[in-house]
């Protein structure tokens, strides 16, 4: 996991006008890419199935890490257990205030699926959690070609947008959900912290097909609010400084 929050030396040090600059900033950034790599849990991520299956150690189907730049998920025939199922992924990124942003804090994910069938049989949403609600991102479905397969392609999804469903009933993504309890109406984040914040991997119409979806990266992103300028914290110490001498003269 790669974890960066950039201040400019000049704002910390309260310097020029750079204090009231904003700049983006990558608060979050993972490539699923390393020799060494074969499961999940080796990038900080943790995987579960819809039945609680804990799969964030697999070196196999239907989860693991492959050294080729991915997470594999298979949902397809190659295995039993991995036949239809469903698989979310919820990274180490940790919990994250939107307030600390302007509105444009975004959530980044690259993937591509292989589909055995020409319409997408497979989908993927964005989950990340306010206290404790659970909310789910707008479905993102795969464009697929001639022959099932989809390109490498990055969605965007800002985090102040009307894109969430409440995940009723869901407290918990790692002891077993279901998705047909996911709100069929999108609505804004309550406001607080977000945490938990993972993908989630459909598997909407399995007719005994190896269907498969291949996450690529995660990133997130966004640009810190301003810092008051210089002058006006001289103003506001001023300010603090004449209600203290009125106060005394009373």
């Amino acid at each position: 996991m790669n974890s960066i929050r950039t201040l400019t030396a000049a704002a910390v040090l309260g310097l020029g006008s750079a204090v009231g600059a904003t700049q983006a900033a990558t608060i979050y950034s993972e490539n699923f890419v390393t020799a060494s790599a074969t499961s999940v849990s080796a990038f900080g991520w943790t995987g579960y199935t819809q039945a609680g299956t804990n799969y964030s150690t697999s070196t196999t189907d239907p989860l693991y890490a492959s050294a080729s730049n991915y997470f594999f998920i298979s949902s397809g025939t190659t295995k039993a257990d991995s036949r239809g199922i469903d698989i979310v992924m919820l990274s180490d990124a940790g919990s994250i205030d939107p307030t600390n942003y302007l509105n444009d804090l975004t959530i980044s994910f690259n993937e591509h699926v292989v589909d055995n069938s020409t319409t997408p049989q497979n989908q993927w949403r964005v989950v990340l959690q306010v206290g404790s609600t659970i909310y789910a991102s707008n479905v993102i479905q795969p464009v697929l070609n001639g022959s099932g397969t989809s390109s490498n392609t990055t969605h965007n999804l800002v985090v102040s947008s009307s894109i969430w469903h409440v995940w009723t009933g869901e407290i918990n993504l790692t002891n077993g959900f279901a998705t047909g309890s996911i709100s069929g109406t999108a609505g804004n984040l309550a406001a607080g912290a977000i945490s938990n914040i993972g993908i989630l991997y459909e598997e909407t119409g399995y007719n005994s097909e190896n269907d498969r979806g291949y996450l690529n990266s995660v990133t997130i992103t966004g640009t810190e609010a301003p810092l008051p300028e210089p002058a006006s914290l001289v103003l506001m110490g001023l300010g603090g400084l004449l209600l203290l001498s009125r106060r005394k003269r009373v």
